[in-house]
């Protein structure tokens, strides 16, 4: 590229699909030698303003619409392309009117909006025609294994059917709603000892939960409260579920259905078609999951090689 380009965003720790995304996509470029600089928003980098001047191409991958907007302002100000990329389900009506009427802001004046799925595509393109989207799967490359204790744990219960499903940190929405669905997760796991279910909680929220209000969890129970893979996880699973209320495009859903696992996933955002929705209960899904004979999974894309396209289109028309 003749152009500069700016990745602003975060990697791990701590884990987390927006983390993870950014980091296999610098992973990708090195890969690719797409010359490229990154910031860590989350630290202190007195150079970051520098960078932001010295390049052309801007490409931001952040939650706070406020800080995308500032970013926005700012490139404009200065004349330089931005990308934004919304990791959440755009225009969330629980996040409350300011954070949403920031987040129609910042997707109207950037100059390339990235949704994450074609709901949210769908309501993107009325603010911005060039609304675009892309997956947030990219293909996973030279991932930690798991400490062996763990693989001998599960290694064990290799008899029973293993489900995992993953939460970053232990979150509530504005109604006090629990946005992993995490803890209807364990009470399901904890009364179904014919089942497995790893928790990969590397925030070791969850795991505080259950001891500060002494929950007892059964042994067909794990939680993996250390930094790990989560990619490794779903690796020895056979099922991952997704029991969240809210959504943009789950990396590990993708990462299941890459894998040829089988997903049950809530019905917030639109999902591939191979997966299983959850529409009521967790026992109504799970038992969904065990009458299904569905051995055709989705084949998954690698949402990088899009990115880097679109880094180079608008480097051509500079």
């Amino acid at each position: 590229m003749s152009n500069k380009l700016l990745i602003v965003g975060t990697v791990p720790p701590p884990i987390g699909g927006v983390s993870v995304h950014v980091s296999r996509l610098l992973k990708y470029l090195k890969y690719k030698k797409c010359d490229h600089i990154f910031c860590d928003y989350k630290k202190i980098n007195v150079r970051i303003f520098s960078h932001f001047l010295n390049s052309s191409i801007i490409h931001i991958h952040a939650n706070n619409p406020f800080f995308i907007l500032f970013c926005i302002i700012l490139s404009s100000i200065f004349f330089k392309k931005i990308i934004i990329t919304i990791h959440g389900e755009f225009l969330y009506e629980r996040n409350g009117l300011l954070h949403n009427f920031f987040e129609k802001l910042s997707v109207k004046f950037s100059d390339f909006p990235i949704l994450l799925n074609k709901k949210d595509v769908d309501k993107a393109l009325i603010l911005n025609k060039n609304a675009l989207f892309i997956s947030s799967f990219i293909t996973p490359y030279n991932e930690p294994h798991l400490p062996k204790n763990i693989i001998d744990l599960v290694s064990k219960n290799k008899h029973k059917s293993i489900f995992c499903s993953n939460a970053y940190r232990m979150n509530f929405d504005k109604s006090g709603n629990e946005i992993y669905g995490i803890l209807e997760l364990t009470n399901y796991f904890n009364i179904s000892p014919q089942f497995y279910f790893i928790l990969s909680d590397p925030s070791g929220e969850y795991l505080s939960y259950f001891n500060s209000n002494n929950i007892k969890l059964n042994n067909n129970i794990l939680i993996i409260n250390s930094r790990h893979s989560f990619y490794r996880v779903l690796q020895i699973s056979d099922c991952f579920i997704r029991n969240t209320i809210t959504d943009g495009d789950s990396l590990s859903v993708r990462e299941s259905l890459y894998l040829n696992k089988k997903v049950i996933a809530t019905d917030c955002v639109s999902r591939p078609k191979s997966v299983i929705l959850k529409k009521g209960s967790i026992d109504n899904a799970i038992k969904a999951y065990q009458s299904t004979q569905q051995n055709i999974f989705d084949k998954m894309a690698n949402g990088a090689e899009k990115i880097l396209d679109l880094y180079n289109s608008i480097d051509k028309s500079s």
